[in-house]
């Protein structure tokens, strides 16, 4: 598991800070920060999840944890809130679909935002992953600035332009 802090703002000053090396399934939060939990096994992926949140333009640093498996993801929820839970649907071990369910019935993340990403969007894994209560379904683009694009505004939209009753708990 990887910590990452992101500086984003209006002023687009952005930088990727320094990778920290969490040892321990516990992740620090600050209260300024909007919490991004990744759930994505391929590496590549999860950089250009982080490189896309330096586009974001929310006033408030973003702090993102990126897991490889289902399995931290879920250890971690007992200590950590995100705003936002951006989940690969094809994981090893643990799928995507299963951890969607597993986090849906918690109750402390009955209005966590969670998007779903996959290589390919069939629609009975729309349908499964939107009946089990994702608030988005993304196609993972091989265009890599539409892929940033489309993260970034994931970021954006639940960071900072759309107000929910998670928000404020």
């Amino acid at each position: 598991m990887e910590q990452y802090t992101i500086e984003t703002g209006i002023e687009k000053l952005r930088k990727l800070s320094e990778t920290l090396a969490i040892p321990s399934r516990e992740v620090a939060q600050r209260d300024d920060a909007f919490n991004v939990m990744v759930v994505e096994d391929d590496t590549g992926h999860s950089r250009l999840i982080c490189e896309a949140a330096r586009e974001c333009v929310i006033n408030r640093p973003i702090d993102i944890v990126v897991c490889e498996t289902g399995e931290t993801a879920l250890e971690l929820l007992d200590n950590y809130r995100p705003g936002v839970i951006i989940l690969d649907l094809h994981l090893p071990v643990i799928q995507g679909l299963d951890i969607l369910k597993r986090v849906r019935s918690i109750p402390i993340f009955h209005l966590t935002p969670i998007v779903i990403l996959s290589g390919v969007g069939c629609d009975r894994d729309i349908d499964k992953c939107m009946a089990a209560g994702a608030n988005a379904f993304v196609e993972k683009s091989s265009d890599v600035k539409l892929f940033r694009n489309i993260i970034s505004g994931i970021i954006d939209f639940w960071g900072g332009i759309c107000v929910s009753r998670h928000t404020y708990r």
